[in-house]
């Protein structure tokens, strides 16, 4: 991500349950830059209307929590400076086993005015988070509370949707419905879902969606160039999921 070259990143977070809402803050910083994100929210946790100013697991003051520009988890380079892409915009692949934390960050690019263009399926729609309990040997997670970004938006509980989904409550954003492509291996850019990505940079009308006779499934029109034309300035990102963390 320190290629100064690239004009667009895609994120592939078709399988990604979610993890640490810490992670959040650091992707998101390396996605939007500095000067879309300095001194902003990349996420604020609500309770309900008994707990608005003290958090009742931390009995510390409810504060946002900023976008991080240094490295503050997850590794062994603590304090180290983030690379950062400056983007206004950013692809997302989806499915419905995006949730959690992968829609956070999905939230909290949008309340930095980072354009999101999702391709794939409607997500699961979790803006909810937990701290873990432990009782008598057994761990329990139950919701305690949900994440809005800095413009305070947090309902999206359907999930999100491609445009072209015909959604009904989920939030809609740019992009393509498509349907998995288990042909091709994840990363390989005759992918299908990866494949829309670079090819709506340089046609963002290329997608022109039909419905097959024997399905209603949206389907993309066949390729027309070849993707070796269409790669140049992306970076093509693949988050791998965190597992089950405390503050998810």
């Amino acid at each position: 991500m320190a290629n100064a070259d690239v004009a667009d990143l895609v994120i592939d977070m078709r399988y990604n349950g979610g993890g640490l809402l810490d992670i959040v803050a650091e992707l998101g910083y390396m996605i939007a830059g500095a000067s879309a994100t300095s001194g902003r929210t990349a996420f604020k946790v609500e309770f309900n209307d008994k707990h608005q100013v003290v958090d009742p697991f931390t009995d510390e003051a409810i504060k946002p929590k900023l976008f991080f520009n240094r490295v503050l988890v997850q590794s062994g380079s603590l304090g180290a400076a983030l690379p950062s892409l400056n983007l206004s915009r950013v692809f997302v692949l989806t499915t419905i086993d995006t949730r959690s934390a992968s829609e956070v960050l999905m939230n909290a690019q949008q309340g930095v005015d980072v354009e999101v263009i999702q391709i794939g399926g409607t997500t699961c729609g979790k803006p909810c988070g937990f701290y873990s309990t432990d009782n008598c040997g057994t761990t329990y997670s139950s919701v305690n509370f949900r994440s809005l970004n800095a413009l305070g938006f947090g309902d999206y509980g359907d999930g999100f949707s491609p445009a072209d989904n015909n959604p009904i409550d989920e939030v809609i954003l740019p992009g393509c419905n498509l349907p998995e492509d288990l042909n091709h291996s994840l990363g390989d850019p005759d992918e299908e879902l990866l494949y829309a990505a670079l090819r709506y940079r340089l046609d963002p009308t290329y997608w022109s969606i039909r419905t097959t006779p024997a399905s209603t499934t949206p389907t993309l029109q066949a390729h027309t160039e070849p993707t070796s034309h269409i790669e140049s300035g992306l970076a093509h990102l693949t988050i791998t999921p965190l597992g089950s963390t405390p503050g998810r």
